[in-house]
């Protein structure tokens, strides 16, 4: 599976300005936990994953990766 995720596009165009924010919307349900929802967790859970490892290697250049849970 291949993730096209717009943020590939959109970060060389961020750090060469050294200013950007890309907005993540996660899940509660990947730390409490949700009966019968394992793919929409796992999606999530891989979601936050992505999101910290892109604020570790961005965060140098000045831009803001969060993620809200909600």
């Amino acid at each position: 599976m291949t993730l096209r995720l717009p943020e590939r596009r959109l970060l060389p165009s961020m750090v060469e300005a050294r200013w950007g924010r890309i907005v993540f919307i996660s899940s509660v349900s990947t730390v409490s936990g949700t009966g019968r929802y394992g793919a929409y967790i796992l999606c999530k859970s891989a979601l936050e994953g992505l999101m910290r490892n892109l604020a570790v290697d961005y965060g140098a250049n000045d831009l803001v990766i969060p993620a809200g849970r909600g």
